[in-house]
C-alpha cells in the first residue's frame, strides 16, 4: 500500500508538502501541487478517508434524503446530475436509510455519526424524517424546492411556468382552462398562484370546479379528473395536469374510452421527462431542467460549506421551458 511517505520520497519533498498538495492548501505553487498529485496518482496512492476525516473534520460525504422510489424519470435525472457534480467536487453521495429507533426515524443521528459534510433534502416527509432537527445542528442543508425549512433551496420558477403555459393556451384560442393540480406543497402553491395570476391578467374568471386536486403520478386519478371536468355543463377545452407520468397514463386510459387529445380536449403535463416524445400524440409539457437542478443542489451545498452554516438562506431559481408537443392545439369549434 502506497503511503504519503512513499509519495514524498518519490517527489523529493516533505510529507507535509505532499499533504498540502493533495488537500488543495495553497502554500505551494499550483504547478508543483499538480505535479505531486500526478505522481501520487501514478503510484496508486489512495488517501485514508477515515484518517482524513479525523484530521480535517470533513468526510467529503454528502447525505441524500430521498424517500420516493428511484424509478421516477424526473428524479432519476436530478440524482444522476447530483452524482456527476459531486464527483467533480470531490464528494461521495450516501443515501440516508430509514433506520428506526423506538418507532422514530433517526436521520439526524445517522448523519452526525457518519460526519457528513452536508445534506440534500430531496424528497421526504419533513416532520416524520426529523429533518427539522438537522437544521439545529452544524450540518449545512440544501433542499430541492422551498420546503419551509429556512435553509438554502434550489427550485424551478413555478409561477413563471404557469404564466407561460396559460399564455400558450390562450394564444391558441383557449378561454376555459382547468388545472388538475397535485397535493398541496410548495410547488403546487406556486403553480396555483401563477395559474390564478395568469387568468386574472387575461380577464378569465377563476372557476373553483376547474381546479380539482389529484395525486402526483396517479394516472387513474388523472383520467377520472379529466372525465369529471369534461362532464361539466361548461367543460374546459384545455386541462393542465400535475406531472407527465399522470398525463401519459391518463391519455392511455381515456383513449380506450374513445377520448383523445387534442381532438376532444387539449392537455399538458409537467416535468418534461424524455418519455413524452416517445408516444403519439407527443405530450405537451413544461420542462423542468432536471440536470441543472441536480448540479445546482451540489454546487449550492459546496458554497454553503465555504460560507458557514449561519449564512443567510439562499434560493436559487432554475428556469424551465415550454415543450409545445401535440396535445396542446386550438380548441374545436362547436
Amino acid at each position: 500500500m502506497v503511503t504519503l511517505r512513499d509519495v514524498a520520497a518519490r517527489c523529493g519533498v516533505s510529507v507535509s508538502t505532499v499533504s498540502r498538495a493533495l488537500n488543495g492548501i495553497r502554500e505551494i505553487s499550483p504547478e508543483r501541487a499538480e505535479e505531486i498529485r500526478r505522481l501520487a496518482r501514478e503510484m496508486g496512492y489512495r488517501p485514508d478517508a477515515a484518517a482524513r476525516a479525523l484530521k480535517t473534520n470533513r468526510s467529503s460525504m454528502i447525505g441524500v434524503l430521498y424517500e420516493a422510489p428511484l424509478t421516477h424519470p424526473f428524479f432519476s435525472i436530478v440524482l444522476d446530475a447530483m452524482r456527476s457534480e459531486a464527483e467533480k467536487k470531490g464528494f461521495d453521495l450516501l443515501f440516508l436509510s430509514r433506520v428506526r429507533e423506538d418507532g422514530r426515524i433517526v436521520y439526524p443521528d445517522r448523519a452526525l455519526s457518519r460526519k457528513m459534510d452536508g445534506i440534500v433534502v430531496f424528497y421526504a416527509d419533513l416532520d416524520a424524517s426529523g429533518v427539522r432537527q438537522l437544521l439545529q445542528g452544524q450540518i449545512p442543508v440544501v433542499s430541492l424546492d422551498d420546503s419551509g425549512l429556512s435553509c438554502d433551496a434550489v427550485m424551478t420558477d413555478y409561477r413563471k411556468s404557469s404564466l407561460e403555459i396559460i399564455n400558450a393556451a390562450w394564444s391558441l384560442g383557449h378561454r376555459r382552462i382547468a388545472f388538475a393540480h397535485g397535493q398541496i406543497g410548495f410547488a403546487t402553491r406556486e403553480r396555483l398562484a401563477g395559474y390564478r395570476a395568469a387568468l386574472s391578467a387575461l380577464g378569465i374568471p377563476l372557476r373553483e370546479e376547474y381546479t380539482p386536486m389529484i395525486r402526483f403520478n396517479d394516472a387513474q386519478g388523472a383520467a377520472e379528473a379529466i372525465e369529471r371536468l369534461l362532464a361539466l355543463p361548461d367543460p374546459p377545452t384545455c386541462i393542465l395536469l400535475p406531472d407527465d407520468v399522470s398525463a401519459l397514463g391518463a391519455l392511455r386510459i381515456l383513449e380506450k374510452k374513445g377520448l383523445r387529445a387534442p381532438r376532444d380536449f387539449s392537455c399538458m403535463g409537467f416535468d418534461g421527462i424524455p418519455q413524452i416524445g416517445q408516444v403519439s400524440p407527443e405530450l405537451s409539457s413544461y420542462r423542468q431542467d432536471a440536470a441543472a437542478l441536480g448540479e445546482a443542489l451540489i454546487d449550492q451545498l459546496h458554497s454553503a460549506l465555504s460560507s458557514g452554516i449561519r449564512h443567510p438562506a439562499v434560493q436559487r431559481v432554475i428556469p424551465g421551458s415550454l415543450i409545445p408537443g401535440e396535445t396542446l392545439a386550438a380548441p374545436r369549434r362547436p
